[in-house]
């Protein structure tokens, strides 16, 4: 797998929203990282040949029937302009990344789909 299209971001979520089932829709940055109840997150996503950003994992993990497992959380959604922004952050993280590496044709994502091959961004595509 190719280094430079793996790319892990620190994401913020807010923790109680989650746990009351209104989803995990992480966001890029936070106004007051004091606040209790957002959490830290780190996502890792993988550049694949169609151009979308594949979230790969995460940190958030969730419970599941069997004690002591734990199945990893894909994002519901990204609101507002998050998708935008991740979508900026991971283009120049993989950008700085392959030139480091003396890589003549740089590649960029123009989409960001979940762990589910759900779309995020932009909204009004389907991933395939």
């Amino acid at each position: 797998m190719d280094i430079s299209r793996t790319i892990t971001v620190i994401l913020y979520y807010d923790e109680y929203e989650r746990e009351m089932g209104d989803g995990y829709y992480p966001v890029t940055s936070i106004k007051c990282e004091t606040e209790s109840h957002f959490k830290i997150t780190h996502e890792t996503f993988f550049l694949s040949n169609s151009g979308a950003w594949e979230q790969k994992n995460t940190s958030v993990k969730e419970a599941i029937l069997i004690p002591g497992w734990n199945s990893y959380v894909a994002i519901n959604g990204l609101d507002c302009d998050e998708g935008i922004k991740l979508l900026k952050i991971l283009n120049e993280k993989s950008k700085k990344l392959q030139l480091q590496m003396g890589v003549v044709e740089v590649l960029q994502g123009n989409m960001i789909c979940n762990s589910n091959n759900r779309m995020l961004y932009p909204k009004n595509q389907r991933f395939i």
